[in-house]
């Protein structure tokens, strides 16, 4: 799986928040998405995104959440607090502290190099991985933290771990290349403004995707939910699930040649400290690409 969390806050393209089923309030934040090429960067702009990114951390450590807004992206602090309001959480000092329960550790990591695109860049990272190949050499795990500049600055916009585990080569650690960033943490010279704001929902809900090979686009109740790029995860859905009747919208759509899966969407729903229950699921078998548009019924 490229990302494993259970109560993460995850920005995303349409204001969703990552899950993993193992962290509980963690927050990984990956953002979406371009379609145009970053350039290398300049790598004296490295002191500026890591001075910016270490006021994000204190900001957050400090339990400040007016110092967070002013050390994040409009698009990001907007996108979180849709979440926390999907959750129904309140928004204070524990929500500050939320934003970088997990986020990397640049302190154990190696620096790779600078991103950068119009008002967009990204500091790059690696280090060695728990996972070894099978000549026991380690595999290496590349990740992104990344900023965009608007008139007080640099802000935080996102951060995250490319998902491709990479394999050592003869005793050489692999290379990066943009291209191996994901869609969802691609640099695309975009600013985005702040999303608009959503209320409570009737009920909090989970959505759980699996799609290896695959990419995966979910709009549930006329909000669209953070896409997934291969791999797999649980997220929060934006905007929770109604009482009734509850609209889905998925599209699949293959990015490998030959996935050998057929991709898969679950919601369940939470009432009070219920573990979840299942109220919709559905695994592409035939005509897996492409729009597929159903309804299913929240009864409490």
């Amino acid at each position: 799986m490229s990302h494993t969390m259970v109560i993460a806050l995850v920005a995303h393209d349409g204001g969703a928040i990552t899950t993993t089923s193992r962290s509980v309030g963690t927050i990984v934040l990956l953002i979406l998405v371009a379609t145009a090429s970053p350039a290398r960067g300049d790598d004296s702009l490295r002191p500026a995104l890591e001075k910016a990114w270490q006021r994000f951390l204190d900001a957050s450590h400090s339990a400040n959440l007016s110092d967070v807004e002013k050390t994040t992206s409009a698009f990001l602090f907007g996108t979180v607090i849709n979440q926390a309001a999907s959750l129904k959480l309140t928004v204070g000092p524990e929500l500050a502290k939320l934003f970088t329960a997990y986020v990397p550790d640049i302190a154990t990591a190696r620096f790779v190099r600078v991103i950068e695109k119009g008002p967009t860049a990204a500091l790059v990272y690696v280090r060695d991985s728990d996972q070894r190949d099978s000549s026991n050499r380690p595999r290496v795990d590349f990740f992104v933290l990344k900023f965009v500049k608007d008139a007080a600055g640099w802000k935080v916009d996102g951060s995250g771990q490319i998902p491709e585990l990479k394999y050592q080569d003869g005793g050489k650690e692999t290379g990066f290349e943009p291209s191996d960033i994901p869609r969802e943490l691609a640099i695309d010279g975009v600013v985005r403004p702040a999303p608009s704001r959503i209320g409570a929902p009737d009920v909090k809900g989970v959505i759980d995707i699996a799609c290896p090979g695959y990419r995966t686009e979910v709009t549930i109740n006329g909000i669209r939910q953070a896409p997934q790029s291969s791999g797999s995860r649980s997220s929060v859905i934006a905007g929770g699930l109604r009482r009734g009747k509850n609209d889905i919208v998925i599209v699949f759509t293959k990015i490998e040649p030959d996935p050998g899966f057929n991709p898969s969407v679950t919601v369940r729903r939470f009432i009070g400290t219920s573990d979840g229950k299942q109220v919709f699921t559905f695994e592409a078998e035939a005509r897996i690409e492409g729009i597929h548009t159903f309804s299913f019924v929240v009864n409490d």
